[in-house]
């Protein structure tokens, strides 16, 4: 069988990964993260795209969109994200994060309104759909999360370490920062890329 290497930066945060995409990879091979900045990603095929609706909040949609493959030529690094979610429910700047992605994927603001007003899953899925193997604009920075912590735990626990200057210092490398996060009962938590926001013109 022809085996290649499972590139991640956490392999306990990749999610929708079946025992099949196991058996044809290797153990995975945990790098840093790209630095942050701003990247072209392509998209994944789709395959292991999901979507669903809120518990809490019925009405209100998210979908997962994943890998993401960071265009670089920086090595030694990791290329892929995993676990990127999108939702329906709209942010401090008016605008919810599936829309901003669609913009980026060159959708025009009508189709988005026209979806809007449908708002099912089926409908959002199927617009997340028709950008697999796309390429895409963003800006990307750092963070650690803990998969220990409860789903219910507030965000700051979840995610103790938000951005990249919330890493410790490189003592080596004056400026730059090192890939990992130490909680206070010991445990290090390893630095993933995620998209800070979405680039659109």
């Amino acid at each position: 069988m022809t085996t290649q290497t499972f590139e991640t930066t956490n392999p306990t945060a990749v999610t929708n990964i079946t025992p099949e995409d196991m058996d044809t990879y290797t153990t995975p091979v945990v790098r840093p993260p790209v630095p942050p900045g701003i990247y072209d990603l392509q998209v994944g095929d789709g395959e292991r795209f999901k979507s669903g609706e809120s518990e809490k909040s019925p009405g209100m949609f998210w979908v997962q969109v994943q890998p993401l493959i960071v265009q670089t030529d920086l090595e030694g690094v990791s290329t892929y994200i995993w676990g990127t979610f999108l939702s329906t429910r709209r942010s401090k700047t008016g605008r919810a994060s599936i829309a901003s992605y669609l913009l980026a994927c060159g959708f025009k603001a009508q189709d988005i309104k026209d979806i809007i007003q449908q708002n099912t899953e089926d409908a959002w899925l199927q617009a997340i759909l028709e950008t697999a193997n796309s390429f895409v604009s963003a800006t990307l920075d750092w963070q650690a999360r803990d998969q220990e912590a409860p789903r219910d735990a507030p965000w700051t626990e979840r995610v103790p370490a938000k951005q990249y200057t919330d890493f410790p210092e490189d003592p080596e490398t004056p400026g730059m920062r090192l890939p990992h996060f130490t909680l206070t009962d010991g445990r290090v938590l390893p630095a993933e890329a995620v998209v800070k926001w979405w680039n659109f013109k």
